[in-house]
């Protein structure tokens, strides 16, 4: 079982809780093509005190699912994270590597004028909304995106405000509710610093967490049917019933089966 702690940085000394309890992927799961939304609703167990339960991760705002995502990705590959970029100056490929930790604290990191805004922020109140002096918002969720995903990117971002921003004195400009909604909900959606290591490029290198997780289910298919594959012959187990078994139990099953095959010297 995965537990996540909802709670994000700036808010945790005020916040009461706030924990969901995620079982962990079966072969059903890694090989559905199912959103965001959907898969978090799959992996929700309902337990006591759970602040979120199945059916419901589309009120989930867009940082607590980024913390979610996060917990499903350590559970499967640990906190590091591998990418492959292609330099855009040369055309070559290079690895950059990061953890999930180190690139949360980046995301986090704030400044003196954050410091006082963080201040003067209110809430979360009981119904998820926040209060900066007399403008009352709350987070944007994964409803709130499918809703205004038929705009282009600058009308969608005007949408997502109005849908978020629940009274406005008019105080503060735009930027400033946009930055202070941003560091109430940080999100692991960003750009990176990128360095060619041939020919010595900066570029931008844009990570999005959802993305990155379910590219790397995908690549994993081939060898999820080798896995059931192996597993059915030695076991005469099914199909159905390889791929509901949770993925580490399956793995092990797997590892036993293809290091005996290997022993008895038939495996390439």
């Amino acid at each position: 079982m995965i537990q996540v702690d909802l709670r994000t940085h700036c808010r945790t000394d005020r916040e009461s809780p706030r924990q969901v309890y995620l079982r962990e992927l079966s072969g059903n799961d890694e090989l559905s093509d199912a959103s965001t939304t959907e898969l978090i609703d799959r992996l929700l167990i309902d337990l006591p005190g759970a602040a979120v339960r199945a059916g419901e991760a589309c009120k989930l705002s867009l940082a607590e699912t980024d913390r979610i995502l996060a917990a499903i990705f350590r559970s499967l590959y640990g906190d590091e994270v591998e990418c492959h970029v292609r330099c855009e100056a040369c055309g070559a490929f290079y690895e950059s590597s990061f953890t999930l930790t180190d690139l949360w604290r980046v995301v986090t990191e704030t400044g003196p004028e954050d410091d006082e805004l963080l201040e003067r922020l209110e809430g979360p109140d009981g119904q998820g909304a926040y209060r900066l002096d007399g403008s009352c918002f709350r987070l944007p969720t994964g409803e709130d995106l499918a809703e205004v995903a038929v705009f282009d990117p600058e009308a969608r971002a005007v949408a997502l405000r109005a849908r978020c921003v629940l009274e406005d004195d008019g105080r503060h400009p735009e930027e400033t509710l946009d930055r202070v909604m941003a560091l109430a909900g940080p999100t692991l959606d960003t750009d990176l610093d990128g360095l060619c290591p041939l020919c010595g490029a900066e570029q931008s290198v844009p990570f999005r967490l959802d993305r990155f997780l379910f590219a790397a289910l995908r690549r994993e298919r081939t060898l999820l049917t080798r896995e059931v594959h192996e597993l059915a012959r030695a076991y005469r187990w099914s199909r159905r019933e390889i791929l509901e078994m949770p993925r580490r139990e399956r793995r092990q099953h797997a590892g036993l089966v293809l290091a005996e095959t290997a022993a008895a010297g038939r495996w390439p």
